[in-house]
């Protein structure tokens, strides 16, 4: 009798533990969706919305490569991570704003694996102090992989080129006339 219990309660033991091993490899293997992606970019706007530096460092995936459009050269993120680096990064580009905001205008999404990919365009509205304001339409592609933490951005891409109402480029001839 003694040894039916001990053999039931080993089964049952090891029914807990398989249980709980499919739950956390089905946890883990979540597939990533393409209204993830959207969400994880739209919180990354949102953060830069806020105009609060930390806000945005704790929002940015550090460790992405890309091109930003108002530089020519890459970008090449800080892989070690160094919050105050990217707080005295983001100060800096903040301290002769009068306002900055951006609105997205268009998104679309996809993913292949756990690898997230959102494209489109938004604009951003800033006035540097002392100028007049600005409103720039900014074409983007973002990358990103899921992992354990979260996401993590991989690559980026961001250009302002100028587009008529219809969305076509505008050749340099036509816009000095």
């Amino acid at each position: 009798m003694v040894a039916t219990a001990i053999g039931q309660l080993v089964r049952c033991v090891v029914m807990m533990v398989l249980v709980s091993a499919a739950l956390v490899c089905e946890a883990r293997g979540q597939k990533l969706t393409p209204a993830e992606v959207e969400r994880n970019f739209r919180a990354g706007i949102e953060a830069w919305n806020s105009n609060d530096p930390a806000q945005i460092a704790d929002s940015e995936r550090l460790g992405g490569f890309g091109f930003g459009y108002r530089t020519r050269d890459a970008r090449i993120e800080d892989s070690t991570g160094s919050r105050e680096r990217t707080i005295a990064a983001i100060k800096k580009f903040f301290a002769d704003k009068d306002y900055f905001r951006i609105t997205v205008n268009q998104i679309r999404t996809a993913v292949d694996g756990e690898i997230g990919l959102a494209w489109g365009f938004f604009t951003e509205e800033f006035q540097v102090r002392g100028r007049a304001p600005e409103r720039v339409t900014v074409r983007f592609t973002s990358t990103v992989r899921k992992n354990k933490t979260g996401m993590r951005m991989l690559l980026y891409h961001r250009d302002a080129q100028p587009f008529d109402a219809e969305g076509h480029y505008i050749p340099a001839a036509a816009r000095t006339k």
